[in-house]
């Protein structure tokens, strides 16, 4: 998000901070909590840390985030504004309503398309597209600091690959709720379009990370049937997509078979296209991974 806009948010949010505890008040708080929770949770967080990174001023005990029950009672506009600059999260996240805070779902429909669409154009080029996770040169400090890329020739970190062209960074806590669905609709189709997605599979792989290195030992296609967004969190051996609304992503995925846009894009892709580069490449990494 501009930096400019996300300031201007922050500070409406500061603005209206009795407006927004009235909302809140008057709303479903355990499911506000609820989400406060996911926060923590996806930022490697435990419930007993909590009190101790929060400022002594919202007076928060351990007592007190035993659970959504309890914790919503703490839950003030002000609080709300700590949350949003701590971390990095689009203020308008909490307080509208269930359809705003996923940014609508058709805008997820709009880009699913688009993004159909962008992979049509590559394949008719006959390039061979990975879709690749990677960590820019330096430490990684947080799930932040990962890139996703559909790869063609590039240079990345110091090792070659086909060019790439930059989707977007991996997770943006400003639109936490937002970026979960759009990961795992690329993934979906990626799995689903025959393409392959770079991932850790442990924590114990992250320390590749620290010297800029991309995860090429462990990129292979992912079986179709452990596509489960709950497994996920597990998987990629990153708890941040934990948080994804599952109501939500169901209802994507749905609407997505029943556009049929996996057929759209065979369809469109291979107009072109004599032969399927990444059928044998695919097939390849399935047995590579088979005995993982």
């Amino acid at each position: 998000m501009n930096g400019i806009l996300e300031s201007l948010l922050v500070d409406s949010l500061k603005a209206s901070a009795a407006w927004i505890k009235d909302r809140i008040v008057n709303a479903d708080t355990d499911q506000f909590a609820k989400k406060i929770f996911r926060v923590f949770d996806a930022h490697g967080i435990k419930r007993t840390q909590i009190p101790v990174m929060l400022h002594e001023s919202f007076g928060i005990t351990v007592d007190d985030i035993k659970n959504p029950t309890t914790f919503k009672k703490k839950i003030t506009g002000d609080l709300l504004v700590f949350l949003s600059d701590t971390f990095n999260l689009n203020p308008k996240w909490f307080h509208d309503d269930k359809e705003h805070i996923y940014n609508e779902i058709s805008a997820y429909k709009a880009m699913i398309r688009n993004y159909v669409d962008l992979l049509v154009r590559i394949r008719r080029q006959k390039k061979l597209v990975n879709l690749i996770v990677y960590k820019p040169v330096g430490k990684l400090s947080a799930s932040s600091d990962l890139k996703m890329i559909l790869s063609e020739d590039c240079t990345i970190n110091g090792i070659e690959f086909e060019r790439h062209i930059v989707i977007r960074e991996l997770w943006r806590w400003e639109e936490y709720g937002g970026d979960q669905i759009r990961l795992m609709t690329r993934m979906f189709f990626a799995l689903n379009l025959g393409y392959v997605f770079g991932y850790s599979a442990s924590y114990d792989n992250l320390h590749d990370l620290d010297d800029g290195k991309i995860f090429v030992s462990e990129v292979r296609r992912i079986p179709k049937d452990l596509w489960q967004p709950d497994f996920y969190a597990i998987y990629t051996g990153e708890g941040s997509l934990a948080a994804l609304d599952t109501e939500t992503m169901s209802e994507i995925l749905e609407w997505g078979k029943k556009q049929n846009l996996i057929q759209y894009f065979e369809k469109k892709a291979r107009k072109r296209i004599t032969s399927n580069p990444l059928k044998k490449f695919c097939q390849t990494q399935e047995l590579s991974g088979a005995n993982d």
